[in-house]
Parts: structure tokens; sequence; C-alpha cells
């Protein structure tokens, strides 16, 4: 699929009864992915690399487009039941990503899921290069992934997933440790 999206899925703190254990690391009964993540196809094979580290290595249960969606049905659809099946999104940013008509209607499409499901802290956003973050991604804090070291963004990515940071609708507060303002850089505000 040239312009696909998937986004990473994060738990609370708290689990339910019902939740089971997948890999070491919880999952509601009612999601099968940790996060489906999000990106332009022109970021394939750092998506694929970071894919396989949060699965094998952190054991994060992710959807991805190529493996996961239902080949024949409508690109809206897998979209929106990729959504319904995570926990959280993953928006891996970048100057593609922003150019992608595909990816621009995911975050549209994560918004209003958020907004419907009243689940504040369900998108996480990773930015890979020095791209400017439009209008909706603009009130989040994100995670600066620029120098594209996987082990960090892995690590970032976990303390996301459990701190609930980095989430499309939150305006999240920093914390006082050294290591959370590497984690969640506040989003500027563009200036037209």
């Amino acid at each position: 699929m040239d312009e696909s999206s998937a986004p990473l899925l994060s738990l609370d703190s708290e689990t339910a009864d019902d939740d089971v254990e997948t890999n070491d690391r919880s999952l509601p009964a009612n999601k099968d992915y940790h996060v489906f993540i999000s990106y332009s196809s022109e970021d394939k094979e750092f998506v694929k690399t970071l894919h396989q580290h949060l699965e094998e290595n952190l054991k994060f249960r992710c959807m991805v487009a190529e493996r996961d969606f239902t080949i024949g049905a409508p690109v809206m659809d897998n979209i929106s039941e990729a959504m319904d099946r995570s926990e959280k999104a993953l928006f891996v940013v970048s100057t593609n990503f922003l150019n992608s008509e595909f990816c621009k209607r995911e975050v549209d499409f994560a918004h209003i899921f958020a907004i419907d499901n009243k689940h504040q802290n369900y998108a996480i956003i990773l930015k890979i290069d020095d791209c400017q973050l439009d209008r909706k991604m603009r009130i989040c804090t994100y995670i600066d992934g620029s120098d594209r070291d996987i082990e960090a963004i892995g690590h970032k990515l976990e303390m996301a997933y459990s701190a609930g940071h980095g989430h499309l609708g939150q305006d999240d507060k920093q914390s006082s440790s050294p290591s959370s303002s590497v984690v969640r850089k506040r989003c500027s505000r563009a200036t037209s």
C-alpha cells in the first residue's frame, strides 16, 4: 500500500480482570493489538525496523497495514477496524507522512475516534524528521525520534505507552524528570 498508516496503542497502568497476557504485556480483552502504527509508505524501511523491535524486544503487539489489513476491503474500513482493535495509535510523522492524503485521513479518523470514544490519550506521535506538525498535532506532546535510534525510540515509546503522554487531544504537563523532558517534547504552535 503506497500511503498507509497505523498507530501504536498503549494500556493504562490499571488493567481490568478480563485483560489477557500477550507476550508479557497486558492487553484488554476487547483489543487485539497494543498499537496501530500509522506511517507513510516512503518511511516503510524505518517502520519495519521499529515494528520488529517493538514486537520482538519490547513485546508490543502491533497492527501494521501490510500484514494485518484485510485484502480487498476499502482502505478506510481497514483503518476504522484497526483503530477499534488497537489500544492506541502511533503516528510515525515525517515530511512524507504530512504529504500523504491517506495519513492525513488517518489522523482525522483518530481524532474523531478519540472524541467519540472519550479516549483522550489514544494517539502517540513519533516525529522522525524536522517536519512542521499540522494543526491537529500541534496541541500534542511528541516523541523526538529524529536521530532514528531504534532502541532509544523504543524506550521512549514504552514510557509514553505506560505514562499516557504524547496523545492526540491531550495537553500534557511536563514532568520534572530529566528523562521525561527528552521523551516528551512540547509541540510548538506554528506561527503562520
